[in-house]
């Protein structure tokens, strides 16, 4: 993590480590966490993520767009994204609102909608990867593209460690569905997610993912 300093009351970091220690969590736990936030910090250090951050940053906490608040942007909703994860469709919608109503409460911000949307939209779109908002322009949902981009880094490594959190991810599955699904048919529900990728023209929606 960056030497930005993050602020998150202790309970609140309490609540997300039980989350994301639970047992059946084999895939989407602290690991992944961590994953994506040391993504993060790579994306902050070469060109083209400078560059996209000094674009699409949000300014939320002072008036002005500045490293802090994007770093405490950036980091609130990559620890909340998979707060809730029961493997149903449900699971973020109910962990952005989470990562909002806890937002206003730990900063002392005054609801406003936009932020709210800011908070809500981005982790809301990593059930889809970015597909909602692939048309629409970067300085709109530069934060929600990145995030998606993110949660996805961790499966682009060798093909030894993509199989192993293949394995990971359907291990989850079936201790979260309690054996509602067979072993096969995990693999085939995982088998048209991936095909879904392949039927976009760009996987990534943002150009670091693409050219670093």
């Amino acid at each position: 993590m960056s030497n930005v300093e993050f602020k998150m009351p202790l309970d609140t970091i309490k609540e997300l480590e039980n989350s994301y220690n639970l047992p059946e969590r084999k895939y989407h736990n602290l690991n992944h966490i961590n994953r994506m936030l040391s993504d993060y910090e790579s994306f902050k250090d070469c060109q083209s993520g400078f560059e996209y951050m000094l674009l699409y940053g949000v300014p939320y906490m002072n008036g002005k767009m500045d490293r802090y608040s994007n770093d405490q942007y950036m980091y609130w909703i990559i620890w909340f994204h998979d707060f809730v994860y029961q493997g149903l469709p449900t699971d973020e919608i109910l962990s952005a609102h989470a990562a909002s109503f806890r937002f206003f409460k730990t900063f002392h911000i005054p609801y406003s909608l936009e932020l709210d949307m800011n908070i809500v939209f981005p982790i809301y779109s990593t059930q889809h990867r970015g597909i909602a908002f692939e048309p629409l322009e970067d300085h709109k949902y530069g934060f929600a593209k990145l995030l998606c981009d993110l949660d996805l880094l961790g499966l682009s490594d060798s093909w030894e460690d993509y199989m192993k959190r293949s394995e990971d991810v359907l291990a989850e599955a079936y201790l979260l569905h309690k054996g509602m699904y067979s072993k096969f048919e995990l693999i085939r529900k995982r088998a048209v997610w991936l095909n879904s990728f392949l039927q976009r023209k760009c996987i990534s929606n943002t150009t670091f993912s693409i050219s670093e």
